[in-house]
């Protein structure tokens, strides 16, 4: 699916069905510019100068949380407008990073960390 004019809904729904290479290395590469930016902006309302591995670590685990159950986010995913699954990762990358630093503060304040 290495096509340019393949929308990145039509990736993510290949995808939620699919092992193959090639079509998650396209969704990969197509949705990791907005990933990293998303990660970014709430690391900046958390941290003022954030680290570039602490974002590399809040992108990974969203295409992880796009993965789990399953795959059950991609499935579930349904189209509605043109590249609409980017609204979509906007705010599972959102709220994994808000996660994340919340996770942090816990884990710094004496909480446990629950997995």
């Amino acid at each position: 699916m290495n096509d340019s004019r393949t929308t990145v809904n039509d990736l993510a729904k290949a995808c939620a069905r699919s092992a193959d290479a090639a079509e998650w290395g396209d969704f990969v590469a197509r949705c990791m510019p907005l990933a990293s930016l998303m990660a970014l902006r709430v690391s900046r309302m958390w941290v003022s100068d954030p680290s570039p591995a602490t974002v590399d670590d809040i992108v990974q685990e969203v295409f992880l949380k796009l993965c789990e159950q399953e795959r059950r986010i991609l499935l579930d995913f349904e189209p509605r407008g043109e590249d609409s699954f980017f609204g979509l990762l906007r705010i599972v990358a959102g709220s994994v990073a808000n996660d994340y630093f919340r996770r942090t503060r816990s884990t710094k304040r004496g909480g446990k960390v629950v997995t």
